[in-house]
């Protein structure tokens, strides 16, 4: 935590109660300023008052409205394939797109008079006459494996996944690289987690030099996911290679 002290040079402060202090001398409106001694409700600020309402019912009414919201709730439905995001998910909302059953499948005649939308909608995975699809390669294979990408990682199949990684990369590396090299399960996996949304793998040296690429340039990751693939079967389908 930083605070600029008034007039002179700036320096920074690090105790968070001297930060409260000049906050509260300076009486400057926010969470731990004047709001938090004035008794005036209106003067308040908005974050002293969700926390005001947490402490005395357990809850905010906030979230329940939320909960409730019809395009929260659909936006959150959409957002919640791989590679879509909030944003993509909000323009699928205002295209007419409610569900995931919405992109498989199209919104017809009924749903879209009940959406308020002016005409059906198609399938947002099947290309349209131009040859081109609404989603991307890698949404349309977050909205394929959609199911099966929300299952929890029991600890076992991430130590298995974990032993099939090094024996690719070992295949890959030459000889005088393989001592020292280190490929280790992360994550909640490293913390001892007993399921994980999904497996990290930490691929490193112990010269600690970037080994990503071979001499004649072929780059360690999209070889490593061929290998695991194509030869070994541990992978299924590429969402997306980031080297």
């Amino acid at each position: 935590m930083q605070e600029y002290q008034s007039g002179g040079e700036y320096q920074p402060v690090y105790e968070p109660h001297e930060i409260m202090r000049r906050r509260r001398e300076k009486k400057w409106p926010w969470f731990g300023g004047a709001a938090m001694t004035d008794k005036n409700v209106e003067k308040q600020s908005e974050t002293l008052l969700k926390c005001i309402e947490i402490v005395k019912t357990g809850t905010l009414r906030r979230i329940k409205e939320l909960r409730q919201d019809k395009m929260v709730l659909a936006i959150s439905e959409l957002a919640s394939v791989w590679d879509i995001g909030k944003k993509v998910a909000h323009d699928l909302f205002r295209e007419g797109y409610r569900s995931l059953h919405d992109l498989r499948y199209g919104v017809d005649a009924e749903r879209a008079r009940q959406y308020g939308l002016k005409a059906p909608l198609p399938s947002a995975i099947r290309p349209d006459r131009a040859g081109k699809c609404r989603l991307t390669r890698a949404q349309l294979l977050g909205l394929q494996h959609h199911e099966h990408l929300k299952e929890r990682v029991p600890r076992e199949e991430i130590a298995q996944a974990v032993d099939q990684a090094r024996e690719a990369v070992l295949s890959l590396l030459p000889d005088h690289l393989c001592d020292g090299l280190k490929i280790e399960g992360v994550g909640s996996y490293r913390r001892g987690k007993l399921h994980s949304g999904d497996i990290d793998i930490l691929i490193s040296h112990e010269d600690g030099r970037t080994h990503h690429a071979d001499e004649d340039g072929n780059e360690l990751v999209p070889r490593l996911v061929s290998v695991l693939k194509d030869k070994m079967g541990m992978v299924i389908d590429v969402l997306k290679v980031r080297c």
